[in-house]
């Protein structure tokens, strides 16, 4: 996913996102809108981090809204 189209809650947001780029660029996610929130942002950078011993594996994050 190109980081230039995607539209973020704020610079935060922004930030984490390229910084998760940078640890793995393979990751691949889906949002709940059209804006990444920070929220997201950051369920995703735990995401990574935890799997960042294995850089030749794809992530996929997809949002799970629980009621």
């Amino acid at each position: 996913m190109n980081t230039n189209q995607l539209q973020y809650e704020n610079i935060n947001t922004k930030n984490l996102i390229n910084e998760i780029y940078r640890i793995n660029p393979n990751v691949k996610f889906n949002t709940f809108g059209n804006v990444v929130s920070e929220k997201e942002a950051m369920m995703l950078y735990r995401a990574v981090l935890k799997n960042c011993n294995n850089k030749n594996a794809n992530l996929v994050y997809i949002p799970v809204i629980s009621m």
